[in-house]
């Protein structure tokens, strides 16, 4: 025989919902103990990060003041403040002497990341020179001196001189103390030394006197003859 199945669905249903029924309710505070875990955790990731980051990323440093340095002490002074130097120009300057920083980008006080590079603007003099005097020196040592102001010994005239000695500058032009551009001329006058003296010139040949006449022979008296 079969059992009638309606009435037995029905009871088991009962005892479910009566089961259900007689659980306590969730408590608010699970709830609330869930939600702080989780933002726990959440935060706990975003501070690792954070940290992570900022442990790795560079740090930022303050450019030097470097204006007026040697190129060298300016390398080294960016080198102690974590920075690196690279050269970006030469350029003339009458206020600067050569070799020392005119600028450097980023400007001096500015916050940058550890390791960027710093441009440096080098100074290389003044685009203009004094003239040396270089009158009585020797043609040599004119050369020389003229070459460290970056002028040279251009056209020269070679003239006899009594006092000084050959090779030796006797006049220059422009005169010293002239302010001429770099790389310019300067002409000179050097000496051939002393006028050689002149050969003695060939005496003239003294006429040779003229032989005395011959001597007249006196004349015979004639014979007298009578008559």
């Amino acid at each position: 025989m079969s059992r009638p199945r309606g009435p037995h669905i029905i009871y088991s249903a009962d005892l479910k919902r009566r089961a259900e029924s007689r659980k306590p309710p969730p408590s608010p505070w699970l709830g609330a103990l869930q939600l702080a875990v989780t933002v726990g955790i959440i935060a706990s990731l975003i501070y690792g990060f954070l940290f992570f980051w900022q442990a790795t990323a560079p740090k930022e440093v303050v450019v030097p003041k470097v204006e007026g340095l040697e190129e060298a002490a300016a390398e080294i002074l960016l080198h102690h403040a974590g920075l690196e130097a690279e050269i970006a120009a030469r350029r003339a300057s009458d206020t600067v002497g050569e070799g020392k920083v005119i600028e450097a980008r980023p400007d001096p006080g500015r916050r940058v990341k550890q390791g960027r590079r710093i441009g440096l603007i080098i100074s290389a003099g003044s685009a203009w020179t004094n003239v040396p005097d270089i009158r009585e020196m020797s043609e040599r040592r004119a050369e020389a001196v003229l070459k460290e102001k970056s002028l040279f010994l251009g056209q020269r005239r070679y003239i006899y001189h009594a006092s000084l000695p050959k090779g030796f500058v006797v006049e220059q032009l422009p005169a010293p103390g002239t302010r001429l551009p770099k790389n310019s001329e300067v002409q000179a006058v050097i000496s051939k030394g002393p006028r050689p003296a002149a050969p003695p010139r060939p005496r003239a040949e003294q006429p040779r006197p003229a032989p005395p006449p011959p001597a007249e022979e006196p004349l015979e008296p004639e014979a007298e003859t009578g008559y």
